[in-house]
């Protein structure tokens, strides 16, 4: 029992202190020497940054083509991804940004349990990036009104979607919605498109890591110094109870390239989870979750729904049907067409 309570440590902000200088020390060679190097380069870099650093644990770097993770002194498993960190430096936040913040809380009904209709939206990055737009936020508004959440869908947004109202939604859901970043532990040194052939880890990209312990890092939830990488079992380790069998819709980057993320959720009680194996492109994403979601309004099953979208749009992203939607002839009309950008 003493192990268990030391492995769910959670970790102050004076353990954070050896790993923010790590990260300050690769951001000035990033700024400085390696500015304009490649990403193979910067991960060399910061590799040899990270094994001179003196918090870090000995034989516990493990690099998968151009990220890597490491252990520190503290129990708190970090990762460097150069991909991630170039995709943070360019994000331009919305004009009016979400406030952070938790909106519409629910009402816990008598004992402390669900209603059974309760929709939850996570959106960790929109107050700070303006590619996340409106569009789930209306999708979240359709749903409450169409099961009857009467009290409105639950928005956590920005720092307030920590590991523990993401677990607390998913939990207490009907329907939970992920729109966020995602990620895998890997990238090809050798194609700068492939993040999951090698991966084996899927991440749900959180702006907090507000909540998460040495437990979570653990099961393989990481810190980059700026994000928390959360996957399935870090989520379900702060689960109070089990889902009601709800619906999780992951709007998210690499969801599904391992069952890193959906097999927890669904030994956790989750009825339906549901992803994307590589990049969302947006354009194609709402148009999907448009067609199932109006399905599901007005009352199809989850199997009926997903026959529809796909019959509407294809059965991969950027199909010919996408593509003749925006005006294009680009579309991906095989399955090996499509694998070859995966």
């Amino acid at each position: 029992a003493q192990e268990q309570e030391q492995q769910a440590q959670v970790l102050t902000e004076a353990d954070d202190a050896a790993v923010n200088a790590v990260i300050a020390q690769i951001d000035a060679a990033e700024d400085r020497q390696y500015k304009n190097a490649s990403q193979t380069q910067k991960t060399d870099a910061a590799e040899k940054i990270v094994r001179a650093s003196d918090n870090y644990v000995e034989g516990s770097l493990e690099r998968n083509g151009n990220a890597f993770t490491w252990l520190t002194e503290e129990g708190i498993r970090c990762a460097y991804n150069p991909r991630m960190r170039e995709k943070r430096e360019n994000m331009v936040a919305p004009e009016t940004p979400v406030a952070d913040g938790i909106y519409n809380e629910p009402v816990a009904t008598k004992g402390g349990w669900p209603s059974g209709n309760q929709v939850y939206l996570v959106g960790p990055y929109y107050g700070s990036d303006s590619n996340f737009t409106n569009q789930y936020k209306y999708e979240a508004q359709a749903i409450a009104k169409a099961i009857g959440d009467t009290d409105g869908y639950t928005l956590y947004s920005g720092s307030a979607a920590t590991i523990d109202k993401v677990a607390e939604a998913v939990s207490n859901g009907a329907v939970v919605i992920f729109d966020s970043h995602g990620n895998t532990d890997y990238e090809n040194p050798n194609d700068e498109y492939d993040y999951v052939t090698g991966a084996t880890y899927s991440y749900l990209c959180l702006s907090t890591k507000t909540g998460l312990t040495t437990a979570d890092y653990n099961a393989g939830a990481v810190w980059d110094g700026y994000d928390a990488y959360v996957n399935g079992a870090a989520i379900a380790n702060h689960m109070t109870k089990s889902s009601p069998n709800g619906l999780v819709w992951m709007a998210i980057c690499l969801g599904m390239a391992t069952d890193t993320m959906c097999a927890p959720l669904r030994n956790k009680g989750v009825e339906v989870v549901y992803g994307y194996s590589q990049s969302v492109t947006f354009d194609g994403d709402y148009l999907f979750e448009g067609t199932f979601w109006d399905n599901m309004c007005e009352g199809a099953t989850v199997a009926e729904a997903i026959a529809d979208m796909k019959a509407t749009w294809g059965n991969w992203d950027w199909s010919v049907p996408i593509a003749e939607y925006y005006g294009y002839n680009d579309g991906y009309s095989t399955i090996s067409e499509a694998r070859i950008d995966y």
